[in-house]
């Protein structure tokens, strides 16, 4: 009958370090050692298990008929997403299911093969109103489309998703309700992250009367990670067509001037 011997392949095997999300694959040789074939393709059974939430799972994959002498080599995607610390993985080549003269050199245990970091570096929010960073107190269109683009580090682990994404929007007059802005709003709508594409959130209010108002925004990357502290700026809604702020410079001046000023 045939003898098969599982070995591991990776250059490393040992203190590897993977940030959430970021793939990785276990490589594997299974040599027949006796000249004798296996008669069909063989299953391989794989466990994944983390050793601090103990959840494991289990797959299985099939190599092709490996005739005496041969080697079939084989790699096993690592997910890493919800898998956080270290992780044993367990390797059965052929788990009973042929005959062989030993099944203990068919089965390899990886006690913490590798080690899951979970990502804590806070990501970066911007906001801008129709495409542009105002100064507090501004003034803006009475319907402006407000983005907040939310930039990770994690390159890896992409937010899909509106937990941890907050919007407010309020009057500044006395007593006036502070009202967040639900996501079942249909002038609220998300874009989720991707590969060489950020996370944002685009708002268009109902027009706004004319007066001063609070913008409130906070957001949180896809493991929690806030983008600091909550983005808070006043802006000005005038919807009389106007001339304001109007500031020449130097002054008082000889030959020259510049004037600068606000256009509602």
């Amino acid at each position: 009958m045939p003898e098969g011997i599982i070995s591991l392949q990776n250059e490393e095997n040992e203190n590897i370090n993977l940030d959430e999300g970021e793939p990785f694959e276990a490589a594997f040789r299974f040599s027949n050692i006796l000249p004798y074939d296996f008669n069909g393709p063989l299953n391989v059974r794989y466990t994944f298990s983390n050793q601090s939430s103990q959840n494991e799972r289990t797959e299985t994959i099939q190599i092709p008929v490996i005739g005496s002498g041969e080697s079939a080599d084989f790699n096993l995607p690592i997910e890493t997403i919800g898998d956080l610390g270290l992780n044993d993985l367990e390797v059965f080549v052929n788990p009973g299911e042929e005959l062989e003269q030993y099944y203990s050199n068919n089965r390899i245990l990886l006690e913490g093969f590798y080690n899951v970091v979970r990502d804590e570096v806070n990501p970066a929010m911007d906001v801008t109103f129709d495409g542009v960073y105002i100064m507090d107190g501004d003034v803006v269109n009475a319907q402006p489309l407000i983005e907040i683009e939310l930039k990770d580090n994690n390159q890896f682990k992409f937010k899909t998703d509106t937990a941890g994404v907050e919007l407010f929007l309020s009057e500044n007059v006395q007593d006036a309700p502070v009202n967040q802005i639900f996501f079942s709003d249909p002038n609220l709508t998300f874009t989720p992250a991707g590969e060489g594409q950020n996370y944002k959130v685009q708002y268009t209010p109902p027009e706004l009367s004319d007066g001063m108002y609070t913008l409130r925004a906070r957001a949180a990357d896809a493991s929690g990670n806030l983008a600091g502290d909550d983005y808070v700026i006043n802006f000005e809604v005038i919807n009389e067509s106007t001339i304001t702020n109007f500031y020449p410079y130097p002054n008082p001046f000889s030959t020259s001037v510049r004037f600068v000023f606000t256009l509602t």
